[in-house]
């Protein structure tokens, strides 16, 4: 079985690598709110929720198209990327607080997975895993965010790299630095 994805401007059909059916696996269609498409088996779009939740109605044999305008093509190709690995061999979790190194915790194939991302693509993966309630990849997308974009960076380093206004005088400034100095001294 191989996930067909159409669409887009430029109306490419890319062959992504899909697992096989399991037993009462039938096809899903998503649609992405670019009018691109992939072809999904069910059991690959158990892991969203929201797919699960609209593939309860579906049978076999019908065309069983999934809307989902809140994401493009090109992030939904990852998606189900992701979806299609993880079918058969389910992520490890990420536990919250990261006391370790992320890349120490998860598998070569998800770090060469968040390798194809800079920012703007993790947070577009985020928002999408976020929106087909696909827990895993939502932990993975944002212990990503945190190990690359923030842990260790002073707070102007993380203001810089989101674009968020520095909204404290330098005396406000001055008074965080000193009651927090003990943060800096362990």
């Amino acid at each position: 079985m191989s996930c067909v994805m159409s669409g887009g401007a430029s109306s490419e059909i890319v062959r992504v690598e899909a697992p096989g059916p399991k037993d009462g696996d039938f096809e899903l269609k998503l649609q992405s709110k670019d009018g691109g498409s992939i072809v999904i088996l069910k059991s690959v779009g158990e892991q969203s929720k929201f797919i699960s939740n609209v593939a309860e109605e579906f049978e076999a044999g019908e065309e069983n198209l999934v809307p989902l305008p809140n994401i493009t093509t090109e992030t939904l190709e990852h998606v189900v990327d992701y979806l299609n690995f993880h079918r058969d061999d389910p992520a490890v979790k990420i536990e919250r607080p990261l006391k370790k190194d992320l890349y120490e915790i998860i598998s070569d194939w998800d770090r060469e997975f968040l390798e194809r991302f800079e920012l703007q693509g993790l947070f577009d993966i985020v928002l999408g895993a976020n929106y087909l309630d696909i827990k895993p990849l939502l932990r993975l997308g944002c212990a990503q965010i945190y190990s690359k974009y923030i842990r260790g960076q002073s707070p102007e380093k993380i203001r810089e790299t989101f674009g968020l206004p520095d909204d404290l005088t330098k005396e406000d400034q001055d008074r965080i630095r000193e009651e927090n100095r003990w943060c800096e001294e362990a």
